[in-house]
This record gives structure tokens, C-alpha cells and sequence, in this order.
């Protein structure tokens, strides 16, 4: 298991931007797709080539430079399409980035919410076993269900172990923490469990994005975007995770502050809270055996 990564310093990119290469590879992702932004990014890349080299930055955590990464995204029946699709957006536009969507068969995985199907390109088999990103998203129900999977949580355990960055989205933490990868590790969930953390020995930490060591872990849902750019500036730098950014124009201003417990009115929090109460309750059973079985 990877464990050198005591400190995440993702790079902070070229000193001067070249403006014509950005507006170049903005417009041209969104009219031509990730490949003209990789294009854009390794050709201002170049061009600071000089200015990197002075930089005393440990760039330890950018992961086998001149080869391609290799990112796997677990894939379950039920789990949240967004937790997923968010991420794949970011990261599947990097330059030298393999994604690979998985799942126990080549079958379609209809995701929630109102079964949006989405086809695995490759199988637990067929994953490549040294990874660059495990990448696990989360759901309600589905995920508990996922949990009860051996097949699913060995996965997990095997892949994750090796890979260089072991990352969630959601609720998919706490099938890290089955897998015994949570132990001592700051993290993050869905709000609905973020205190369930703490049976698997992790540390639940508040925040859109967790990073401890190699452990990066996403809240609830939509933060999986604000994960695939944390993700993409320790892989790439922070010049190539903005260029990403401003390409998917992801500047939210939501029309109600009603996105967490903190800042939601009474009667919404109360309601929301209500309605999840059954898939807490069964979460809590799932992961206190779980839980137990580890300490085995």
C-alpha cells in the first residue's frame, strides 16, 4: 500500500500563463473535446518547462510523468450517477489519462437517480491492477447493498491498496472504510453519514474535499466536481485543473443556500433528515458488522 504521501502539494503551474494558448483550449474543448485541451495544456506546459525546473516543489505526487495514468471509477447497480459523471468529466480531460469505467460484468449499470444506464468499459477482471486512481461513488440504498458484496469490497481492497490515490465521492468512503482502507485517515462523506466514518477508524473531517496523505475523499453528490479538480491539480498542477475548470464554465451559484445542514431552513433539514432515516438506520447496521468482521 502507498503511503509516502504525508503532505499533498499539488503544483502551482507556470509562472506567466500564455493567454492564446488558454482561450485556445477552452474554446476548443467545448467545441472538440478533451483532446485539443490536452493539447493546450502541454504546449503551455512546454513552454514553462525552463520555470518548473527552478521550482524546489516536491512533485513526488505527479504520477509516472510521460506515461499514461491509469484511473479506474467503480461502478454499482443504484449508485449516484453524479458522484461519478462529475469527476469523469474533470479527469477524463487530462492530458496522458486513461479512465476506465468498472463493474463486476460488461452489463449495463443503471445509476439513480431514474436508472440512468451507463456502460462499463471494462470488468473486475480486466482492470489493470496497478492504478494510478481508484475512484469509488456512492448512493443510498445501492451503496449498503454494495457493501454486502464480498466480490465488490475485494475489490476495492485489492486495487486500493496499490493505488497510488485511493478516492471517494459521497457515501463511497465508507466502502473504503469496509475495505479496511480507512483506518487512521482523515475523510469525508454525504452529511446523512459522515459520522459512520468513525466505525471503520477513519476521521470523519468536514469539507467539500478531504485530502490525507494519498487518501482524497469527495462530500456529498455534487462536490464530485469539486473533487475532479482537486484531483486534477495534484496529478497535472493547478494551471491545468483551472483550464479544466473555466472549460466546463464551473463557477455554481445555486438559487437557494439551502446545499448543507449548516445553511438549510429548519423545515427542510428536518424533512430531508426524516426521509433519509431508513437508509441511515441501515447503513449504520451494515457498517457496525463490517466494522466487527475487520477486527477478525
Amino acid at each position: 500500500m502507498v503511503d509516502r504521501f504525508s503532505e499533498v502539494n499539488p503544483g502551482k503551474g507556470p509562472a506567466t500563463l500564455d493567454r492564446r494558448a488558454l482561450l485556445t483550449g477552452v474554446g476548443a474543448m467545448t467545441l472538440l473535446g478533451p483532446a485539443a485541451l490536452r493539447a493546450a495544456s502541454q504546449s503551455t506546459n512546454q513552454s514553462s518547462s525552463a520555470t518548473r525546473a527552478q521550482s524546489t516543489e516536491d512533485h513526488s505526487t505527479h504520477s509516472h510523468a510521460g506515461s499514461t495514468r491509469e484511473v479506474a471509477m467503480l461502478m454499482y447497480p443504484g449508485f449516484f450517477a453524479q458522484d461519478l459523471v462529475g469527476p469523469y468529466t474533470v479527469l477524463a480531460s487530462l492530458p496522458r489519462t486513461r479512465v476506465h469505467l468498472i463493474s463486476k460484468t460488461k452489463d449495463p449499470i443503471n445509476a439513480t437517480p431514474a436508472a440512468f444506464p451507463i456502460l462499463p468499459s471494462g470488468t473486475f477482471a480486466d482492470c489493470p491492477r496497478d492504478l494510478d486512481v481508484l475512484l469509488v461513488p456512492g448512493g443510498a440504498m445501492s451503496t449498503v447493498n454494495a457493501m454486502k458484496d464480498e466480490e465488490t469490497i475485494e475489490f476495492i481492497r485489492d486495487r486500493g491498496e496499490r493505488a497510488t490515490f485511493l478516492t471517494s465521492v459521497c457515501t463511497g468512503s465508507l466502502m473504503l472504510g469496509a475495505a479496511g482502507l480507512l483506518q487512521g485517515y482523515k475523510a469525508t462523506s454525504h452529511w446523512v453519514t459522515h459520522d459512520i466514518l468513525s466505525k471503520f477508524g477513519a476521521i470523519p473531517t468536514h469539507g467539500r474535499v478531504v485530502v490525507d496523505r494519498n487518501r482524497v475523499t469527495g462530500g456529498g453528490v455534487t462536490a464530485g466536481i469539486d473533487f475532479g479538480l482537486k484531483v486534477a491539480a495534484i496529478l497535472d498542477d493547478e494551471f491545468t485543473a483551472q483550464l479544466v475548470q473555466l472549460a466546463i464554465e464551473y463557477d455554481p451559484e445555486p438559487p437557494f443556500d439551502s446545499g448543507s445542514l449548516a445553511t438549510a431552513p429548519a423545515k427542510v433539514r428536518e424533512a430531508a433528515q426524516k426521509n433519509y432515516e431508513p437508509f441511515r438506520a441501515a447503513m449504520i447496521d451494515i457498517s457496525d458488522k463490517l466494522a466487527e468482521s475487520l477486527k477478525s
